[in-house]
């Protein structure tokens, strides 16, 4: 007897072609560095675009990294830098794509994400 498998999907594709989890304990966090000072330079990203993830208050960028297009998850910290480069895309200000340092800086207790 022939069993009918049952397909569950477990991602879909943003705009950019990465994929976004619908369990958000699958998406890939973004390792962000800890940083002594800010002298030295944190990861360096092409990011494509920014947004939320479909619980619509964790923060996410997709980026091209070593030919492949991924979507990560950024900590909580970057809510309102989301809102507001999400604002910018809408005004048709976009910086995106673009290259953007992220790092974190213990001394100041705080995450930075800065456009090069």
């Amino acid at each position: 007897m022939y069993r009918q498998r049952k397909i569950i999907k477990e991602f879909t594709t943003n705009q950019q072609g990465a994929k976004v989890f619908l369990n958000i304990d699958h998406q890939p966090k973004l390792a962000i560095p800890v940083l002594k000072d800010n002298k030295i330079r944190g990861v360096v990203l092409e990011v494509l675009a920014v947004d939320f993830h479909d619980d619509n208050h964790t923060p996410m960028i997709t980026v091209r990294k070593n030919k492949s297009i991924k979507s990560y998850l950024l900590p909580d910290w970057y809510q309102e830098w989301a809102k507001l480069n999400i604002a910018s895309i809408h005004s048709a200000a976009t910086p995106f794509p673009c290259q953007i340092e992220f790092g974190y800086l213990p001394d100041e207790e705080r995450y930075y994400a800065e456009v090069l």
